[in-house]
């Protein structure tokens, strides 16, 4: 199997280079596809991070949307997090957003909802690059583009307060980092409104088109480094960075050390403790078992789902899951319709610490141990040959799950996926201790020894801190 392309066009998204890639141009031919393909007579709601290159593609894209005849409610700079909310408590009748998704500000990108179309988000995407390298010309219609509506973003966080407008009052002292993202200016005042009791100071609080050299990432461990310090230095309970792009959100304690993906989503996990018996709960292929006994046990029902965001987020609609865990440390909700919403996971996790009269440190000493990585990405290599290697290194047939390949030798599971929109190779281990892990992934790589990916794993792992990884800090011994 030859290596996927990896284009600007990605299987549900569109991401490239602001300076090279990306033009004025095409964003506008893609307002005007996603137009005729929205199948809407409302309007569409827009929006872009801050980028130094999203206005003026926003506007390239408003007007691709005007030429095609839909009405565009543009909302400006804001959270990815809000077109969802305009889609499905505002009225509007699908959402774009201009935003490079977690990638380094020379980069820029496009998501999109269109819930009234049948075409699956992946369709859509072979649409717009059929139609933008067609370079079909406007259609002759009346124009209509509507200012921001300045009530939206006061409705959005009224919702969030009218959910938690019980929460205990503890005396709380959480630093929020925005990242110089969308959420600048945004994310404290938000909180301090829907939890007033509730302490809150911000870092990175200035919008900034390069966003001050971070990575807009909240689950980078770099871009995170310094709400980590602050928290520590100044005795905070809680660190919550969130980067309004990605749809995650890190949390750190109070001693600033940052909890695992696997960490948060053992305490998500807790959280819905209550609400899961006789529910459904969506999971990929990543999670660790762990995770999976565990819903069985709290009485709910473990449901493996795909890996790719449109449909996990169709699967949570027509299951009903409550609760949902995808590969990235996303947490999808029933309540938010079935989309990732960090702000309102948040939310809930601040309220839930409140009620539970603990914090996170302490939390952390609870969890049980589990040793598992994360997904380890690495360039792309033959797949086939990889699990013909790694079959005759375990001597056991490979599982085939959905879009990944499972293999369970003496010492615990491995996956391996193929990630098709940027050419990579995902391996995630999981053992149920230490040394099975460790010697796991030695077999690993021993196996692909004759092979450039071996050395590229090492590296992996030792980037990622992945050896030997546990949940919690006593996995981590």
């Amino acid at each position: 199997m030859p290596r996927p392309e990896t284009t600007i066009y990605r299987s549900d998204h569109i991401l490239g280079k602001a300076d090279g890639e990306l033009t004025p141009e095409l964003y506008r031919s893609w307002g005007r596809t996603l137009g005729r393909l929205s199948c809407v007579k409302g309007c569409i709601a827009v929006g872009s991070d801050g980028r130094e290159s999203s206005e003026v593609f926003r506007i390239a894209l408003k007007e691709g949307f005007a030429d095609a005849g839909v009405c565009v409610l543009d909302l400006g700079i804001v959270p990815h997090v809000a077109t969802l909310f305009a889609v499905h408590w505002c009225g509007a009748k699908g959402a774009a957003y201009v935003s490079g998704i977690g990638t380094p500000w020379t980069f820029n990108g496009l998501r999109w909802i269109l819930p009234e179309s049948p075409l699956s988000p992946q369709e859509q995407c072979r649409i717009l690059r059929h139609d933008a390298e067609q370079d079909l010309p406007p259609r002759d219609v009346e124009r209509c583009v509507k200012g921001r509506n300045h009530s939206f973003l006061q409705d959005w966080i009224n919702w969030h307060q009218q959910i938690w407008f019980d929460t205990p009052q503890v005396p709380l002292r959480i630093i929020v980092d925005p990242l110089h993202g969308p959420w600048a200016q945004l994310l404290r005042r938000a909180l301090q409104v829907i939890f007033p009791a509730i302490v809150f100071e911000a870092i990175h609080d200035e919008a900034h088109p390069q966003y001050g050299g971070l990575v807009p990432n909240a689950h980078d461990p770099e871009s995170i480094k310094q709400l980590c310090r602050e928290v520590d230095i100044r005795h905070a309970d809680l660190g919550i960075a969130i980067d309004g792009e990605t749809g995650g959100f890190s949390l750190c304690d109070g001693h600033g050390v940052p909890l695992s993906v696997n960490e948060l989503s053992w305490l998500m996990l807790q959280s819905y403790a209550t609400a899961i018996p006789g529910e459904k709960v969506l999971h990929t292929t990543v999670l660790p078992e762990i995770f999976v006994e565990e819903i069985r046990r709290l009485g709910g029902t473990p449901i493996l789902t795909p890996i790719s965001s449109p449909g996990f987020v169709e699967q949570m609609r027509q299951t009903g899951a409550i609760l949902g865990f995808d590969h990235t440390g996303r947490f999808f909700s029933r309540t938010c319709n079935g989309y990732y919403i960090s702000f309102f996971a948040v939310c809930w996790l601040i309220d839930y610490l409140a009620r539970q009269r603990t914090n996170v440190a302490e939390f952390r000493r609870t969890v049980p141990p589990c040793f598992a990585t994360q997904e380890l990405k690495t360039p792309w290599d033959e797949p086939t040959s990889i699990a013909k290697l790694l079959k005759a290194k375990w001597n056991v047939k490979p599982e085939k799950t959905i879009n990944s390949l499972r293999f369970v030798g003496p010492n615990g599971p491995m996956t391996l996926r193929e990630d098709h929109d940027y050419g990579l190779l995902a391996f995630q281990f999981e053992a149920k201790n230490r040394q099975m892990l460790d010697q796991m992934i030695d077999e690993c790589i021993s196996a692909l020894e004759d092979t450039e990916l071996a050395a590229t794993l090492i590296g992996a792992f030792q980037r990622s801190g992945a050896l030997g990884i546990g949940i919690g800090r006593a996995g981590s011994t």
